[in-house]
């Protein structure tokens, strides 16, 4: 009885149960997500530091040159994919359609292709310019391209 006087007390007010759970549970994934972003951030900065310690300013600013490229580069590999599986196959999930699974193999062969392209042509700039780069700095691009098809998968 306590149970349907609450209930009926909500609904008096256009409140249901049933619409205070979904709320509630939208809050705590985001709190846990923002949470997480948090954590990974804070770690990232630890990393930075730690790595610029062991390897000294030189060396850290060509590891951070090459990083940043190399994120710029599987950006664009992605081909924006990561942002359409984000919207279309929650979608097909919640309509119980086995779509997605083309869609996530689609976009994962063509940031596959792309990567490939890429890591190719940049491995082909890096070698027909290495009159005009360090020795360490073309090792340390060619390193960090075998990286970028396998963070536009990511």
């Amino acid at each position: 009885m306590g149970d349907l006087g609450t209930l009926s007390a909500d609904a008096s007010r256009g409140e249901s149960a049933a619409a205070k759970t979904p709320v509630k549970s939208v809050a705590l994934g985001g709190t846990i997500a923002f949470a997480v972003r948090v954590a990974g951030a804070g770690m990232t900065y630890c990393s930075q530091l730690l790595i610029a310690g062991i390897v000294g300013p030189e060396s850290f600013g060509i590891y951070a040159y090459v990083l940043a490229w190399m994120v710029v580069l599987a950006y664009f590999c992605a081909l924006g994919f990561n942002v359409a599986l984000l919207r279309h196959v929650p979608a097909y999930r919640a309509e119980q359609s086995f779509a997605h699974e083309g869609v996530i193999q689609y976009a994962e062969r063509r940031a596959a292709a792309i990567g490939i392209i890429v890591v190719a042509a940049g491995a082909a700039v890096v070698l027909f310019s290495a009159s005009d780069m360090s020795p360490v700095l073309r090792s340390t691009f060619l390193s960090g391209l075998l990286l970028v098809s396998v963070w536009a998968l990511l």
